[in-house]
């Protein structure tokens, strides 16, 4: 099951995104490029990387450079969507 996300900002604005394979392979050359280990042991770097390189690929990220975008980011929350897949949950 695909990863679901919403994005916090310090503006109050909110968005989501759906991760793909190609964010999890961009955030693991990140950590191994920075020497901040893998992805089980930099997790929230990790998530936090997969959802930067999902919105750069999108055009989302303003022209910004991810620690500038990280700044800005209040909190990010994983969208259970367990519920979706059983209609009488």
């Amino acid at each position: 099951m695909a990863q679901k996300f919403e994005i916090e900002y310090i503006d109050n604005t909110t968005e989501e995104i759906t991760i793909t394979i190609f964010d999890s392979v961009q955030a693991e050359k990140y950590l191994r490029a920075h020497g901040l280990g893998t992805i089980q042991e930099s997790s929230v770097q990790a998530s936090a990387f997969m959802i930067y390189s999902n919105l750069r690929r999108n055009n989302r990220t303003a022209g910004k450079d991810f620690e500038t975008w990280l700044q800005n980011v209040t909190n990010i929350n994983l969208i259970n969507d367990d519920d979706a897949d059983n209609p009488l949950a």
